[in-house]
């Protein structure tokens, strides 16, 4: 984000905010995060205007810190996530088999972060909240965990009829080539 982008808020002028480096801070912590969306969240951080929407985010802040000291709470997403979000969304251009290898990916990191979160001691009630309104996607993963390989390619047992027929293919073909075979 370049400073000039950075935009006013009732309590944050510009020209304080660029006194302060306050995009150039956000640019360096953005760096930490694990994904381009954390990236994105990080540098669209504005000061709070009201003292109980801070006092909200610090707990989750604070929960979140604990947790991190730890180990990290997510891993690190090579992949860009926003744009593949954004492909599911629109449908532009379409998703490849890839592609809903790490849509799973990711829902089942949200999955283990959400259940650290849960198994948190101490609690982190805060971060407990949010989890708890993330959607269940388990049918959906199990889904694509059975339907498509690492490679985003469909899985030779993805369904018995499809398993039958490669069994049939193979079957056909070493008889084409055992039948060349013979010609030679």
């Amino acid at each position: 984000m370049s400073e000039a982008a950075f935009l006013s808020t009732p309590i944050l002028s510009q020209a304080t905010a660029q006194a302060l480096e306050f995009p150039s801070l956000l640019a360096v912590v953005s760096l930490l995060a694990s994904s381009d969306l954390g990236r994105e969240r990080v540098l669209a951080l504005r000061p709070f205007a009201d003292e109980e929407g801070l006092r909200r985010h610090r707990t989750a802040f604070e929960e979140a810190s604990r947790l991190v000291g730890e180990r990290p709470l997510v891993p690190e997403f090579e992949v860009p996530l926003g744009d593949l979000l954004h492909r599911l969304v629109t449908g532009r251009p379409p998703l490849a088999g890839t592609d809903l290898v790490r849509l799973a990916d990711l829902v089942k990191s949200t999955r283990a972060g959400a259940q650290r979160i849960r198994e948190a001691v101490p609690p982190c009630p805060a971060l407990e909240r949010l989890a708890r309104e993330l959607p269940d996607l388990e049918p959906l993963v199990r889904k694509i965990d059975r339907t498509l390989d690492r490679r985003g390619e469909v899985r030779e047992d993805a369904s018995p009829k499809l398993a039958a027929l490669r069994r049939q293919i193979r079957s056909t073909r070493d008889q084409i080539y055992r039948d060349l075979g013979e010609y030679v």
